[in-house]
């Protein structure tokens, strides 16, 4: 199950930006509403993302999106990105780094 997507340099996101699924561990969400990983995990079921035009609400669908066609790409596809929309980077100087898009992950056994 996916625990957090961490993005940076990607579309309209410069900075480090993080969405997590963790659930706050206060009580005040009711227990219909998480699934209970393990001792130390308890997740969200669903989740919105809002805020202002350009805050980058799109570009964290679009880095999961990516995220989900370079892990189920054939082997050989040599360019498992080339069907999403051009502008995968950031704005000024930082077109030239990487888009950096980090998951963390829970298996059956193990936390990645």
């Amino acid at each position: 199950m996916l625990v957090s997507v961490n993005v940076r340099n990607f579309r309209s996101v410069r900075d480090s930006e993080t969405i997590s699924f963790d659930a706050i561990n206060d009580k005040r969400q009711d227990d219909s509403r998480l699934v209970q990983i393990n001792e130390r995990y308890s997740l969200i079921k669903t989740m919105a993302i809002i805020g202002p035009n350009g805050a980058g609400k799109s570009a964290m669908v679009r880095a999961l999106e990516a995220t989900k066609n370079i892990v189920t790409a054939p082997e050989d596809e040599p360019n498992p990105l080339k069907n999403m929309v051009r502008g995968s980077y950031a704005y000024g100087e930082n077109k030239i780094e990487p888009s950096v898009i980090t998951l963390d992950f829970i298996t059956e056994k193990n936390n990645y």
